[in-house]
């Protein structure tokens, strides 16, 4: 019997695995990219996130140059503690902000932002200033940007002290 006879059919059994196994390898290589698009989709969204807290730091910062808004997280009655919201690391009075109250607010970017402002206390001018006529008083400004489409969040500290006059 002729030896080509006896093949027949081994190459398209061959071309079949080998469709089969090339099939299995495009699958997974499919799979690793939109596992790798969703990671790099999340890396950005987080340093965004990170990115709008800071900015609202700053801004407060800034705000807090104003002696009259300076005041009014100085005199506040509201009183922020620790465990409501987590990132203060002591207890206080402030203000508490809103997205509405944001300095960066934008209804339309699909984040939201919250926070506080909290007095900490007064502490000794630095040097340079006058023992009698000035005083340092200590703030913390603690944000948290949330993203409404998704779970993402970043949380952000900062620590703040501003020079006043002891009137």
């Amino acid at each position: 019997m002729p030896s080509h006879i006896r093949q027949q059919g081994a190459v398209l059994m061959v071309s079949l695995i080998l469709l089969l196994v090339m099939t299995l390898l495009g699958i997974a290589a499919i799979d690793l990219s939109q596992l790798q698009s969703q990671m790099a989709r999340n890396s950005l969204l987080s340093q965004y996130l990170h990115q709008i807290a800071y900015s609202e730091i700053q801004a407060q910062v800034k705000a807090l140059a104003d002696p009259d808004y300076l005041d009014s997280v100085t005199t506040s009655t509201t009183t922020l503690e620790k465990l409501q919201y987590q990132g203060l690391s002591k207890d206080g009075v402030g203000l508490i902000l809103t997205d509405a109250l944001s300095a960066t607010h934008n209804a339309n970017d699909g984040y939201t932002q919250s926070g506080a402002i909290a007095f900490i206390g007064n502490t000794a001018p630095p040097s340079g200033y006058s023992l009698g006529s000035y005083i340092g008083k200590n703030y913390e400004i603690y944000i948290v940007a949330e993203s409404t489409r998704t779970q993402s969040t970043s949380k952000q500290t900062q620590g703040l002290s501003r020079i006043a006059p002891l009137l």
